[in-house]
């Protein structure tokens, strides 16, 4: 992971699946080009990064968790009802609009309140 002096952490290229040379080719280029007067950031700027960067990996399954079940409770409330088949005045099924439109607001929504709590909780915790 790169970390950068916002405290934001990055994938490496090449991911989990990088090879030994690889990982040692970027290190080598980011040693040659980070400049005399670089310092290694403070212990406590990098646990604060990494809680960050787990609290938005959370915040993503939690959306994704809530989005599945939008979709899944809409699609159930439409087969108990029997409103499965109804159609609007363009021949397209109510539900299906439904089912395309209030999981996409649902993720969009969760992730965007879980970020920003989680960014401005660590707002704080920042040196």
């Amino acid at each position: 992971m790169l970390l950068d002096r916002e405290g934001r952490m990055f994938a490496l290229p090449g991911g989990v699946g990088a090879q030994p040379a690889e990982v040692r080719a970027i290190k080598d280029v980011w040693v040659r080009s980070r400049g005399e007067g670089w310092t290694a950031p403070a212990e406590g700027f990098v646990s604060a990064a990494r809680r960050r960067a787990s609290a938005r990996a959370s915040a993503m399954v939690s959306a994704v968790f809530l989005t599945v079940g939008s979709f899944l409770g809409l699609l159930l409330v439409g087969f108990v009802l029997g409103d499965v088949w109804d159609w609007d005045d363009k021949g397209v099924p109510v539900l299906f609009q439904g089912i395309g439109f209030v999981p996409v607001v649902v993720f969009t929504v969760v992730y965007q309140v879980a970020v920003r709590r989680i960014d401005r909780r660590d707002t704080a915790d920042m040196p």
